[in-house]
């Protein structure tokens, strides 16, 4: 690729930077992140960032999240009077280079399917971005088993979190999950069967509403009491979005019952390896019924 004269590119550390010039306008892709992820992303992701001396603002970003399992590519985004110029081609250069190990993931909008698959990447499945304004519960009869209990997910070792996380989806991100902004104003609800962890719910507030991220659970009857224990909180914003791991073919119809209606649909792809549990047949097809975001995997 052609060096581009004055054009360069930045590492952002200021979450106020990052609010100003691009929080607000992630919102268009159906990332809703408020301003308080924008301290998230400084401190555990590489906010990779394009400029071009002769523009005022920054040209756009992309964010490398360098979990323990993989490295996530997220928030990829060139502002609209800069599309088509090359310097997108040039950002994903510049974030694949900071890429640490050989393992990549991201879930790519439709347009963009084929660059990432000439970068590496093979696509193994679909993000589904689900919203309602209108959720709701189904008169569904559903229960616990006698050796289950709802407990509030703050009495959960964070630990347990995150190993549950990757028990059922391949995927560790010990820092992320640790940063004290990252849940700031959520709820969570959680699911022990004889002490140990196995479902959780988290409704997270956004710009416009919240969003439920994410959801696992060990079978769909446990995913429908925790959306049921927690919607007396979902219920309270304006409108509720999530997205919807696709290869689970339960997740999706189950969403439904509550209002849910999908508005988009990323593709999920990985480079230099893939997680059992997202393998065709693995447990995520099971477990995952919506992940934490499309930005952030």
């Amino acid at each position: 690729m052609r060096e581009q004269v004055g054009v360069s590119t930045s590492i952002a550390r200021d979450p106020s930077f990052i609010n100003n010039h691009f929080i607000s306008d992630f919102a268009k892709f159906g990332w809703n992140p408020l301003d308080s992820d924008a301290e998230t992303y400084a401190d555990v992701g590489k906010f990779l960032v394009i400029h071009k001396e002769d523009a005022k603002d920054p040209c756009g970003c992309v964010v490398v999240f360098p979990y323990e399992t993989n490295n996530f590519l997220g928030y990829f985004y060139m502002k609209e009077e800069w599309r088509g110029k090359g310097l997108g081609s040039k950002l994903l250069s510049e974030a694949l280079e900071l890429v640490d190990g050989p393992i990549g993931s991201l879930d790519s909008v439709e347009e963009h399917v084929e660059t990432y698959a000439r970068r590496g990447f093979h696509p193994i499945g679909s993000v589904l971005s689900m919203e309602t304004s209108s959720f709701h519960v189904p008169n569904v009869p559903v229960s616990l088993l006698p050796e289950e209990v709802l407990v509030d997910l703050a009495e959960v070792s964070i630990d347990d979190v995150i190993r549950l996380e990757h028990e059922y989806t391949g995927v560790k991100r010990t820092p992320f999950w640790k940063h004290p902004k990252l849940l700031e104003g959520s709820k969570g609800v959680a699911i022990l069967h004889n002490g140990s962890l196995r479902a959780y719910i988290i409704c997270k507030p956004s710009s416009d509403g919240c969003k439920i991220s994410p959801l696992y659970a060990s079978e769909v009857r446990q995913a429908r009491l925790l959306l049921n224990h927690l919607s007396d909180v979902i219920s309270t914003y304006p409108t509720t979005q999530l997205d919807c791991w696709g290869n689970n073919e339960e997740a999706e119809r189950l969403f439904i019952e509550y209002g849910m209606e999908r508005t988009y649909t990323f593709t999920r792809m990985w480079k230099g390896g893939i997680p059992l549990e997202q393998h065709k047949g693995g447990s995520s097809e099971r477990t995952a019924f919506c992940w934490n975001d499309a930005a952030t995997g």
